[in-house]
């Protein structure tokens, strides 16, 4: 059960980092009278999308280690 969880989060930090611009618009941009005056800067994007790589590979490599223990 444990695989399980971790394989769910690691798929959704993967889609995270696939779709960073589509998350910020879904949740955040709808705040803003003008949302591209208030947009991240592309290093903010580009830091999001290597961390969410990060911690979806950890949360594979904790889902492998859950299924073979």
């Amino acid at each position: 059960m444990l695989a399980v969880i971790f394989f769910v989060m690691a798929g959704l930090m993967l889609a995270t980092a696939a779709l960073p611009h589509d998350r910020l618009w879904a949740l955040r941009s709808w705040q803003y009278r003008d949302p591209e005056a208030h947009r991240p800067s592309p290093a903010a994007f580009r830091s999001q999308k290597n961390l969410c790589l990060l911690a979806g590979l950890i949360c594979v490599g904790l889902g492998i280690y859950a299924l073979l223990n």
